[in-house]
């Protein structure tokens, strides 16, 4: 959680500063490690644990 936290507040800081890549960067990597960690947790098929985000793509 805490790892999270700080991805979200360090995201907020570069909306702040106008650093439009900087905050790309990090919202794309905090949103990769939540597939990660389904995958480490709960299998490699993400339709297994997500099944409503690949059914809205």
């Amino acid at each position: 959680m805490s790892v999270g936290h700080a991805q979200h507040v360090i995201v907020a800081k570069a909306i702040e500063d106008g650093d439009a890549g900087r905050a790309e960067t990090v919202i794309r990597e905090h949103s990769n490690a939540t597939f990660e960690y389904a995958r480490l947790f709960f299998g490699r098929r993400e339709a297994d644990h997500v099944p409503t985000l690949l059914q809205a793509v």
